[in-house]
């Protein structure tokens, strides 16, 4: 997976899983830290990779950042068959 300098959040009641920040352009570590406020300010908990931290101590799994990421990816929306058929007519293509 790739780490594009994200924060990872958990809420250690509901277990949700939140991200913050990633990507590099002006402003990014503003945004990160009003992010990370925010959450914080709502219950959640600023938590490290499973893979990384401690023991015992609250973390974030591969399998939950992969969720969390895919949620964000909005899906285009599906055509119905109709318009996919070309209907009768002529146009500029047909006639070159």
């Amino acid at each position: 997976m790739f780490d594009s300098g994200s924060v990872w959040y958990k809420h250690l009641g509901t277990g949700e899983v939140k991200e913050c920040g990633g990507g590099v352009y002006p402003g990014v570590q503003i945004r990160r830290r009003a992010c990370g406020k925010t959450l914080i300010g709502v219950g959640y908990t600023e938590v490290e990779k499973c893979k990384a931290a401690a023991a015992g101590s609250a973390c974030v799994t591969d399998d939950e950042m992969n969720a969390q990421t895919l949620s964000k990816v909005k899906m285009p929306t599906r055509r119905t068959s109709s318009s996919c058929i070309r209907r009768g007519g002529s146009s500029d293509r047909d006639a070159a």
